[in-house]
């Protein structure tokens, strides 16, 4: 019984190792198959039709400068008078242009979101709340309600405030001391267009219109909405192309920039393109070869400078990222 049982052994060891070997072999062949190319001054070797290969001609901007934070993780991204404030895990920070650290602020929550509002005070998402900061970092009051979830962003027009909440996949409307006063992208258009959020990433923007610019990531979609709730449009789709959503969902992170156009930021494929207000592609401002370095690194937040350049903050390196264009007119 044992001399059967050790034959039967060496037979199936036998086995495996025809099939792996066989595997190794066809694996080899087919990766000598594979035609590859040279691009961009043999800095990386693409297959031909790669997911990860722009052309140049479809770059439009270029990076100027990268910066390191101090932050554990990287979440969001402000400009204002003073410089380029950023916040993440472990609190906030302020740089220069030129990228000196000008003062921190720790905190034990994770600031998911900064950006300013009418009054020019910094307004930070900090969990299932809103606190609100001088520009010296100094917390002036917090902004609480009860059906709030997880707050990703919010910006303000006019009297009110629109608080993008990941939790309750909903943008909350509410007055200047947190008071909901209605809310957007529920139960839309037979639930076509209602937010779906996977992940941790749901963002908004103002457009030139004073319209709400919306990430909804798990419908591959950006959607605007006016300030009243009213859906005006939502484009995009899943796709691997360039003028598509990749990933299970995506985009991550948008803004809007002055004239209009919509930049929008994916992790998988890391890639930050730009999208005309119909959401047709116009090109790109980082390309997936930007953040090759690091497997992990994507941008997570973004804004347009009165420069013209975008500043960004990617999450794989805590870098602030300043992209110029290559040609002023080209956008």
């Amino acid at each position: 019984m044992t001399k059967k049982l050790h034959l039967e052994s060496m037979i199936m060891g036998v086995v495996l190792a025809l099939i792996v070997a066989g595997g190794v072999f066809f694996v080899i062949r087919e990766q000598a198959e594979i035609p590859t190319r040279e691009v961009n001054h043999n800095l990386k070797r693409y297959e031909e039709g790669s997911l990860q290969h722009v052309a140049e001609t479809l770059i439009q901007y270029q990076r100027e400068s990268a910066y390191k934070t101090e932050l554990e993780e990287v979440w969001g991204i402000a400009l204002g008078e003073r410089g380029i404030y950023v916040c993440g895990k472990g609190g906030m920070e302020l740089y220069s242009l030129g990228g000196e650290k000008l003062f921190s602020v720790s905190s034990d929550k994770t600031m998911r979101y900064i950006g300013f509002n009418a009054s020019g005070e910094l307004m930070v998402c900090e969990g299932n709340g809103i606190a609100i900061y001088d520009v010296q970092g100094n917390v002036l009051r917090r902004l609480e309600n009860s059906s709030w979830g997880l707050l990703n962003a919010v910006v303000q027009s006019g009297d009110f405030l629109y608080i993008a909440d990941r939790s309750s996949r909903l943008i909350w409307k509410c007055d200047a001391t947190g008071k909901v006063i209605a809310t957007m992208g529920g139960i839309v258009d037979g639930a076509t267009h209602n937010f779906v959020i996977p992940g941790p990433y749901m963002d908004l923007s103002l457009d030139p219109n004073g319209n709400l610019v919306t990430s909804n990531p798990g419908r591959h979609q950006v959607n605007t909405y006016t300030l009243e709730g009213k859906l005006q449009q939502s484009f995009g789709q899943p796709s691997f192309k360039h003028t598509g959503f990749c990933g299970c969902c995506n985009p991550v992170a948008l803004t809007v920039l002055k004239n209009g156009n919509v930049v929008t930021t994916e992790k998988g494929i890391s890639r930050v393109k730009i999208l005309n207000p119909q959401g047709e592609f116009v090109g790109m401002v980082a390309a997936p070869i930007d953040f090759r370095a690091n497997k992990h690194a994507y941008v997570v937040d973004l804004v347009e400078g009165d420069d013209g350049k975008i500043y960004m903050i990617d999450n794989g390196t805590q870098e602030i990222l300043i992209y110029k264009k290559k040609d002023p007119d080209h956008v």
